[in-house]
This record gives C-alpha cells, structure tokens and sequence, in this order.
C-alpha cells in the first residue's frame, strides 16, 4: 500500500428489490458496504472497492530526497546519515544490507545507480547513490511489499 492506510468498511444497508431481469417477481437481496471516513459516503456491494478517500499521504513512504530525507531517517530512529553519506557510510551505520545492486550500465535502460536495501521489520529501507556525490535518494516501502504488488 506504499504508505496507504485503509479505513474499515462496514455493512450499512441491507437492500432488497425486484429482479427485472427475469420474467417471476424473484426479490433479490444486495448488501452495501460504506466508506467510514465522514464526509465520503460511497456505498459499494464490494467490500474490497478501494476509494480515493481511503488515501492517507504519509510523507515517510515512496521515494524521498535530501534535505526531506533527513527527516524521514529521524522518523525512523536513523541518526548520522547525510546526503553526503556513501555507501559504506550507510553500511557503517545501519550493518551490512539485505541486498546490494547497481552500479551497471544496462544496454537498454543505462546506468543503474548502485543501490543498497534494508528489510527491517517496521518497513523496507533503500539508498540510492550518486557515484562519488553521496546519496541520490532513499526509497521507504511497506514491510511486506513486492514488485508488481
């Protein structure tokens, strides 16, 4: 959900009506399901229906860049990383990383910075570097997220 918090849904009516589809009077029953955020009001017979309401923007997710960056670090109880800080800063400070990439020239996308990810238990946790210039972002993903989630 990438930073996303989905509000609960409840079942808040109960409707019956008369099926024109057939030719008997069959009475058919649907239950909608209500977004609870106050002022949305969106019934769905899906109680899995997503709403843009449902969007929470939390700005310690996604890609981030410095001097923003700093603070979602703070927020993460992450001190003594700038923008500044090089790979083997980060990996000074944090211990050695969950993955490690990048740094390659792909022949159809080009350069791919080198990358270093941390899987803590509280979120997923990139650095993204310049070559020879410091970080060029961090990326803070869900715990639990995976590509083409």
């Amino acid at each position: 959900m990438n930073g996303q918090t989905e509000l609960p849904r409840f079942l808040c009516e109960t409707l019956s009506y008369a099926s024109s589809a057939t030719t008997s009077k069959e009475t058919r029953t649907n239950e909608l399901y209500c977004c609870q955020m106050p002022t949305c009001g969106h019934k769905s017979s899906n109680p899995e229906d997503l709403y843009s309401c449902d969007y929470i923007d939390d700005p310690h997710y996604g890609n981030i860049y410095f001097p923003t960056a700093a603070t979602t670090l703070k927020h993460l109880g992450i001190s003594g990383i700038t923008a500044n800080s090089t790979k083997q800063d980060v990996i000074d400070i944090l211990g050695e990383p969950t993955k490690i990439g990048g740094g390659i020239t792909h022949r159809e996308i080009g350069c791919i910075s080198p990358w270093i990810k941390y899987h803590r238990p509280d979120c997923q946790l990139n650095f993204e570097f310049q070559e020879d210039k410091g970080i060029r972002m961090i990326s803070v993903l869900e715990p639990g997220w995976e590509p083409g989630q």
